[in-house]
């Protein structure tokens, strides 16, 4: 049944919801927003969604103590023959003449119950009204309640067969009667003039607070451009931000005068004797002894479902479509949900596909997901893509009638447009099925079938498809087609291994969407027919992720061979990125399956942590029957670092019980001709090459959301004092490797004066100890003496020690070592270097100092530095090959 009520956002309306990589994401955030069992739902941003059917209703002035009465209003835009009754309100005297003369008819039930009900005691009603505002905006210009009402029939035989109630309601079966008054809304005037000069008007709906809505979509829009040029969209998100906490702040204000009518008004119900519960916003939460995690896994099962459908028929022995042929087996096989959303790159929902086009505009707007269906399909072929019947006739009923989007859209784009929006309609679909029977309501309804029967979920949150209210119905889609008042018969979806499912048989394909082409299985011809499975440890630093890391990731994913891939990340932040925001940035890349794992490496480098898992007998047992390998790229001497890995373990088979062989290189992925580094991704965004940062993205509509978070960047943390312990050593490495920028002689002169004013204030009459507080804090800013300034340009022979290090012989290793000594003489570490009050730094030879400090060292670090520099400089390499550089301590090379 129809009513003043309007239509409410599914998920694929959101703007966040780009593609379909982000509708899977976007599943996570409402999966979050949802309680726990155990968690307080009042004031949450998740409801209920009935299906009952729509009443809504307002006040009209009358003459009484009150001042108004309530009546019934069915949104009717002009005063027709019938509508006019909504203008003067309908009432029980006038309600059969609304429903042109039709005694019978439902809402005459529904019309003479609400007006008893509300009208019971209005004095008792008043405070509440007068709480919402609502005196100065009643009538047929004014502000409406939308609700809903729902009434089973009254058992003939039993005790209130005289009531006589019938049953008015849609879809879903409930156990009660009630009445539910959900929200405010508007009604408004339209006037608009003709061509010819004819004035025109009509009463239209519009939301209780539109003029704040008004403001945040016009922020949307501001963003939506910003998103079509891919600029960063964080300034007018935070003004997005406010806005919707100034329009939630107004919603929980009304809605506790709401809760309290609906209070009274149950009152009135239950002093007339009339079986109705009255209710406003019903809660929700997931069932008790669920966890997030165990309906995350319950989504990904419904996208690990195959999807069978009809696409595109080339002739009777070829066609392109969601089948694939398994190269292993010669096999017709349907892909599955996830791999279908994965392909598509564009939302219809959010293009234009015929810009500036009659009849494909609105409000000198062009209209967004509007198609061009063939001739034949409809009788207007200017349609949404997402309109149910094209859903229905491509995946409810396609397997029967042959039907698929290429017959049903104008042009291959058409086509497309309908192909990603069934698709996305199915998944919201099957997903929402998912959440659905993950719930339960704070009331019992006695739904029929359980809770995961009612409508949908209803979800309305600030951080959330921009503060908009969306719902997941799932099956409702097609079920609510069946009974109330719908108008085809549901549809079931063919079993997707059943032999109809694949009635295309084995066929070729051609060359039509290649982005919905299946990558084949790659054959491993070098192994010669290996049959083994393998467990893929990919080290990093993936600071940030980029690109190519994705796809490095991603084609040890799909190898059927491969039955697990751990991706390990180094803790040390690049730049300033840190480990907190590459798993952020992960997160919003997503599509990974099950297969793929993700763990932070506890040791200096990833690398060193890939050994040491080898080690670890309960992880090896863990994936008995599997043969380990590194993974990483195919450029430069990437494939050779699998092979070191390999070969160090069977020169030394006491380390570990695991078999440990070589896998197959990645491809490695370029950009412009170079690798796709973590590190050039970096250099990207410090500055500004905006055109070169989305290249190193898997795509650039994961642009806006990446540049968000590193936005966010926070400190490396400060220097531990034990720094004698391996992991602290490292951090020292990377901290004197960023001391090559020296600070201004302007700057220091600044800085020496401020300092010499804190160091009065912390050591009163105590000279010594302010040139001691002066002099460390300006060498911790970079600051050295002349003298020592011209003994360490005049002279190195204190390095001469150096040869024992071998293959580490570099000037760098030099600059190291010297900045590691300056920090230790700074922070005195050893006995050796225990300075005589009153002395500076200045005065102590340096020379001497530096020859004893490094002599002390040496016999702690000199091992422990080696291997850094060598672990550092092989995942360093690894990691840029397979695309994301890690920039290591011995200095950035070209590719980083």
């Amino acid at each position: 049944m129809g009513g003043a009520a309007g239509h409410m956002a599914h998920p694929f309306d959101c703007r966040e919801v780009r593609n379909g990589r982000d509708l899977i994401n976007f599943y996570v955030k409402a999966v979050n927003a949802i309680p726990l069992y155990e968690e307080e739902s009042k004031g949450s941003s998740v409801s209920v969604k009935l299906d009952g059917v729509n009443t809504s209703f307002r006040l009209q002035k009358a003459d009484n103590p009150a001042g108004f009465i309530f009546v019934i209003d069915r949104g009717g835009k002009t005063p027709g023959t019938y509508t006019k009754y909504d203008f003067e309100g309908v009432t029980p005297d006038n309600v059969v003449q609304r429903f042109k003369g039709n005694e019978e008819h439902g809402m005459v039930q529904v019309v003479n119950h609400m007006s008893k009900i509300l009208n019971h005691n209005l004095m008792e009603l008043k405070p509440y009204v007068e709480a919402l505002g609502l005196f100065e905006r009643m009538g047929p210009e004014g502000v409406f309640f939308d609700a809903e009402y729902y009434a089973n029939a009254d058992n003939p035989e039993g005790p209130d067969a005289e009531r006589g109630y019938k049953p008015v309601k849609n879809n879903v079966n409930y156990s009660q009667n009630y009445i539910a008054i959900h929200r405010l809304s508007e009604f408004y005037t339209e006037t608009k003039e003709s061509k010819t000069g004819k004035i025109s008007t009509r009463r239209l709906t519009r939301g209780f607070y539109w003029e704040t809505v008004a403001e945040v979509n016009d922020l949307l829009k501001q963003k939506d451009q910003l998103l079509a040029q891919q600029q960063d969209t964080a300034e007018i998100d935070q003004l997005i931000a406010a806005k919707n906490n100034e329009l939630k702040a107004k919603k929980q204000e009304h809605q506790e005068v709401l809760d309290n009518l609906a209070k009274a008004v149950q009152k009135h119900a239950t002093e007339l004797d009339m079986p109705f519960n009255v209710y406003t916003k019903i809660g929700v939460r997931f069932k008790q002894g669920l966890t997030r995690e165990m309906v995350l896994k319950r989504i990904e099962e419904a996208l690990n479902k195959k999807v069978p459908y009809n696409y595109k028929k080339v002739s009777d022995e070829m066609s392109v479509g969601p089948t694939r042929i398994n190269e292993q087996t010669g096999e017709v096989e349907a892909r599955t949900l996830k791999e279908l959303l994965l392909s598509i790159s564009e939302n219809p929902a959010h293009v234009a596909y015929y810009p500036d086009t009659p009849g494909f505009t609105k409000d000198g707007e062009s209209v967004k997901g509007k198609i061009r269906t063939k001739d034949d399909y409809i009788k207007d072929p200017k349609q949404s893509a997402f309109a149910l019947q094209v859903y229905e006739d491509v995946m409810v009923t396609g397997h029967k009638t042959g039907i698929g989007p290429f017959d049903i859209g104008n042009s291959p784009r058409d086509a497309e447009a309908i192909n990603s929006a069934t698709i996305l309609w199915h998944a919201v679909r099957h997903i929402g099925n998912a959440l659905k029977h993950s719930i339960v309501t704070d009331v019992d309804l006695g739904v029929e079938g359980g809770d995961e029967k009612h409508e949908g979920i209803v979800i309305q949150s600030t951080e959330i498809c921009d503060g908009i209210a969306f719902k997941f119905t799932g099956e409702f889609i097609v079920d609510n087609r069946s009974g109330g008042y719908g108008v085809t018969p549901r549809g079931e979806d063919i079993p997707s291994d059943s032999a109809e499912a694949l009635h295309e048989a084995k066929f070729k394909y051609g060359e039509l969407l290649e982005s919905f082409m299946v990558e084949a299985e790659a054959v491993h011809e070098d192994l010669g027919g290996d049959t083994r499975k393998w467990t893929i440890l990919i080290p990093g630093g993936f600071k940030p992720p980029t690109g190519g890391h994705y796809s490095m990731i991603k084609q040890y994913e799909k190898k059927s061979d491969v039955a697990k891939v751990y991706v390990v990340t180094g803790p040390k932040p690049r730049d300033g990125v840190t480990l907190e925001q590459s798993k952020q940035i992960f997160a919003i890349y997503g599509g990974f399956s099950d297969k793929v794992e993700f763990i932070s490496a506890n040791d200096p480098t990833p690398m060193r942590t890939c050994f040491k898992l080898m080690e670890n007998d309960q992880f090896v047992s863990e994936h008995s029957g599997t043969v380990f390998s590194l993974g990483a790229g195919n450029k430069g001497g990437d494939p050779d670092r699998i092979d070191s890995f390999r070969d160090y373990h069977k020169e030394r088979p006491d380390l570990t019980n695991a078999e440990i062989d070589s896998y197959r290189a990645a491809d490695a992925l370029t950009v412009d001709g170079k690798p796709a580094s973590a590190s050039r991704m970096r250099a990207a965004f410090k500055n500004g090459d905006w055109e070169l940062f989305k290249k190193l993205l898997p795509h650039d509509n994961f642009y806006d959301d990446v540049v968000q978070v590193l936005n966010k960047q926070g400190g490396t943390g400060e220097l531990k004092e034990n720094f004698f312990l391996r992991d602290h050593l490292f951090s020292l490495v990377d901290e004197v490797l960023n001391e090559n920028k020296k600070p201004s002689e302007a700057s220091l002169e600044k800085a020496h004066k401020n300092l010499a004013k804190t160091a009065k204030k912390k050591f009163p009459g105590n000279k010594e100890r302010q040139n001691a507080y002066i002099y460390g804090t300006k060498r911790k800013m970079g600051w050295k003496p002349k003298r020592e300034l011209e003994e360490q340009e005049g002279e190195e022979s204190w390095t001469g020690q150096e040869a024992e290090l071998g293959s580490v012989q570099t000037g760098e290793l030099k600059q190291i070592v010297s900045n590691l000594i300056n920090k230790f003489v700074e922070l005195g570490v050893t006995p050796e270097l225990k300075l005589a009050p009153g002395t500076e730094k200045s005065n102590v030879d340096i020379e001497d100092t530096k020859k004893s400090l490094f002599n002390v060292i040496m016999s702690y670090v000199e091992n422990i530095l080696s291997d850094i520099i060598k672990e550092e400089q092989e995942i360093n390499e690894m990691s840029a090959a397979a695309a994301g550089a890690v920039a290591g301590h011995m200095g950035k090379k070209d590719h980083e």
